[in-house]
């Protein structure tokens, strides 16, 4: 997928999830898209404070 594509900022990248330390209590994703890494994230641990900055409005 091209960042060009609508659906590459609504991804979320399974492999970089699991990368995640289970016991983070912070993440920060520089170039989060439209959000739905750190959206499957807190589902699963929301007591992690995520932030997420982006580029592309």
């Amino acid at each position: 997928m091209m960042p060009n594509d609508p659906s590459y900022y609504g991804r979320v990248n399974l492999d970089l999830l699991q990368l995640i330390p289970a016991d983070a209590s912070a993440v920060l994703e520089v170039g989060c898209g439209a959000g739905a890494l750190g959206a499957a994230w807190k589902r699963e641990h929301p007591q992690t404070r995520y932030y997420g900055i982006e580029a592309m409005p």
